[in-house]
């Protein structure tokens, strides 16, 4: 019998598995990340963006999430553009933009590394929806 934090951690393995290609097999760190959202609310939506964490396992629900050392949240009424520079020897990024106001609001987040897009999402968030996208040099990348 399998118990119910592990087979969360099974479940959360291979969705990891399913969207990890292309961080794991790149063979040098990307050193810059850029951040593009594309936002119009009046309620503003928050968006955290981390370069210094540690995943941590929830083992209440399975899933892995980012245990923050420094984030920068800023929330957002417009559009967002920023260039974040990363750690060439722990090169890692975590993006969260989340709608924790209520209401609905249409957005798209894109995640470029060293000028390739990784990551481009676009959905109408309500209250408690948000895009993520966490990417850990060599390690799978997480999107949800």
């Amino acid at each position: 019998m399998i118990r119910r934090p592990t087979a969360a951690l099974l479940a959360s393995l291979a969705l990891l598995s399913a969207t990890a290609c292309e961080s794991i097999t790149r063979s040098d760190p990307p050193t810059q990340a850029r951040v593009v959202a594309e936002v119009t609310t009046e309620e503003p939506l928050e968006l955290i963006v981390s370069t210094n964490f540690e995943v941590v396992l929830d083992e209440l629900t399975g899933n892995l999430n980012p245990g923050f050392r420094n984030a920068d949240t800023v929330r957002l009424t417009s559009d967002y553009d920023e260039t974040y520079a990363l750690n060439a020897e722990d090169s890692k990024l975590f993006v969260h933009l989340g709608n924790d106001r209520g209401g609905e609001s249409p957005v798209r987040l894109r995640v470029f590394l060293d000028g390739e897009q990784e990551y481009d999402a676009s959905a109408t968030l309500g209250n408690g929806g948000f895009l993520e996208y966490l990417f850990r040099f060599n390690q799978p990348t997480i999107a949800r």
